[in-house]
């Protein structure tokens, strides 16, 4: 794994955007965000985990059917 310098503060990165919310991930995975340019550590991002993706793909899965009704009403 390469170490990569930090300079600058780094900004944490701690919420997911799941069902039109911010919320708090469950996953306990905390990894650098890397500015490509330079390769140093400008934040750290908290992963979200399975019952993260199960939500999000859970909400979209809600917005596609809510969706294509309307677009039959309206088209």
């Amino acid at each position: 794994m390469k170490i990569h310098e930090t300079t600058t503060p780094v900004r944490a990165f701690d919420r997911a955007y799941i069902n039109g919310q911010f919320v708090t991930p469950h996953g306990a995975q905390v990894v650098d965000l890397v500015n490509p340019t330079d390769n140093k550590v400008i934040g750290k991002v908290t992963m979200a985990d399975e019952i993260d993706a199960r939500k999000a793909i859970g909400a979209a899965k809600e917005a596609s059917t809510l969706f294509r009704k309307v677009a039959r009403n309206t088209g």
